[in-house]
């Protein structure tokens, strides 16, 4: 058997002998995958400093609270490298202060030149966080343009409030 130019047929023997590090490494390009891995962890482990979870990076993903996973998804998705990331509720449930933590950390995400597209209810920090927004009302478009000005908008007033508030 062969894949990647590699033929497997002669590390099989290896792999039965419990050599298993010399048959990684015959695959691999002789230590070349141990380099770029350690590359990798390393990355890794700056992304999770990033979004504050370097002391969380051996604990298993179960023992996070809601606010961790979210900032380890966000760690996760940027080490991807992706220039455009979308969100979608990716505050719901967090409390006031886990909010506020994850606009300060979204600010930081965007000075990194990343671009954000986020789906939020929690319009505290849709204000705090975007330049421009888009209101929708059952999939149509009722409002779009600074968060301010929308806020404002007698149709997304009666749409998010009633129409006691418009």
């Amino acid at each position: 058997m062969t894949a990647v130019g590699t033929s497997f047929t002669r590390w099989r023997a290896e792999a039965r002998g419990l050599d298993y590090r010399a048959a990684f490494e015959r695959v691999c390009g002789l230590g070349l995958a141990v380099v770029r891995l350690s590359a990798s962890w390393r990355e890794a482990r700056e992304w999770l400093a990033f979004v504050g979870l370097a002391d969380k990076a051996e604990k298993p993903a179960e023992t996070l609270t809601v606010s961790e996973r979210r900032r380890a998804d966000l760690a996760r998705v940027l080490g991807t490298g992706a220039s455009l990331i979308l969100l979608d509720e990716n505050m719901a449930g967090l409390n006031r202060k886990e909010v506020e933590a994850a606009v300060g950390l979204l600010r930081d995400v965007r000075a990194r030149g990343r671009t954000l597209v986020v789906t939020e209810h929690i319009m505290r920090a849709i204000i705090g966080l975007a330049d421009r927004v888009v209101v929708l009302n059952y999939g149509e478009k009722i409002a779009e343009g600074r968060p301010a000005d929308v806020m404002r908008d007698a149709a997304v007033i009666k749409a998010y409030l009633g129409e006691s508030y418009a």
